[in-house]
């Protein structure tokens, strides 16, 4: 006779899961949660999205992120973006992109995706600007940068020794 506290449990874990998995399926969902992601990167982003904690997709979904990754053969592109977007460009930078209030755009420029780049480097590229997200913060310091290391190794992405040290 099984113990009633074990399938509560069992129903509880089954629910964490079945939300995580609807929450990755969201934020991948073009006008949900993906503001477009070119058709080969999203195999990445559901790679980082699947592997991310439960809570952590809870907490994407909060924050209302999107992503947005053009594939770099794109002459260029149009797309209906949320009212609230707001782009800032500073000379001789790369545009500050964000949304108001809260929400959060996550760009990833296209040479990520570059053939010379390992599936290691851009899955932990991937948890590592999300984990900038979850952190909440537009502080790219040397120990903001460290800390969304650390959390992307937590989510099981390990730093390669190609990605740069700020």
């Amino acid at each position: 006779m099984k113990k009633p506290e074990e399938s509560i449990k069992k129903k509880q874990a089954r629910a964490r899961a079945e939300a995580h998995e609807s929450n990755c399926e969201m934020l991948m969902e073009e006008g949900q949660g993906t503001l477009y992601v070119a058709q080969d990167f999203k195999p990445h982003f559901r790679k980082v999205l699947n592997a991310l904690p439960p809570e952590v997709t809870e907490k994407l979904m909060d924050l209302k992120v999107i992503f947005l990754a053009v594939e770099k053969s794109k002459d260029g592109l149009t797309r209906d973006l949320p009212q609230t977007l707001h782009a800032h460009l500073n000379p001789g930078s790369v545009p500050d992109m964000h949304t108001h209030p809260g929400g959060k755009l996550l760009y990833f420029s296209p040479l990520l995706f570059e053939e010379k780049q390992s599936q290691e480097q851009i899955h932990f590229t991937i948890a590592h600007e999300i984990a900038h997200a979850v952190l909440d913060t537009d502080d790219f310091s040397p120990r903001e940068e460290g800390e969304a290391d650390k959390m992307a190794e937590q989510w099981g992405f390990k730093r390669p020794p190609t990605v740069r040290d700020v």
